[in-house]
């Protein structure tokens, strides 16, 4: 099975909603399917969408500035992004799998639910 990931960072605790995300969703992207079989399992939301599932599993934990520390250090698109990212203490692993989808449609995908949490969320501050 084919898995893409991605890693939005909060500075507190993610409060996610599947009818944000979804509203977001349908009017940045009319095309896409609407989500189906949405739950809650705990803090973590799953729901399929376009012929995969997706799960945003909250971890209230810093990812390690080791990790961070390069990528923000050369990031030319966000000029603080060293001081900025220190500050977040919780980040989201967004997790969109599925077979039938193209690495293409993957990615496409993965980037159109990091884009909902991030606009859907008051304390989203990045994605690494």
């Amino acid at each position: 099975m084919s898995v893409q990931i991605s890693m939005p960072l909060f500075t507190g605790k993610p409060v996610l909603s599947g009818d944000l995300i979804q509203g977001f969703l349908n009017k940045n992207y009319p095309d896409l399917a609407s989500l189906t079989e949405l739950s809650a399992d705990g803090d973590i939301i799953s729901f399929d969408i376009a012929e995969a599932k997706v799960f945003l599993a909250p971890m209230d934990v810093a990812i390690p500035w080791t990790e961070l520390e390069g990528p923000a250090a050369t990031s030319i698109l966000w000029e603080d992004a060293e001081n900025e990212v220190k500050t977040h203490t919780d980040h989201l692993i967004t997790t969109v799998m599925g077979d039938s989808l193209s690495p293409i449609e993957l990615s496409t995908l993965l980037t159109q639910v990091t884009a909902a949490v991030l606009s859907t969320s008051e304390n989203a501050l990045g994605v690494y």
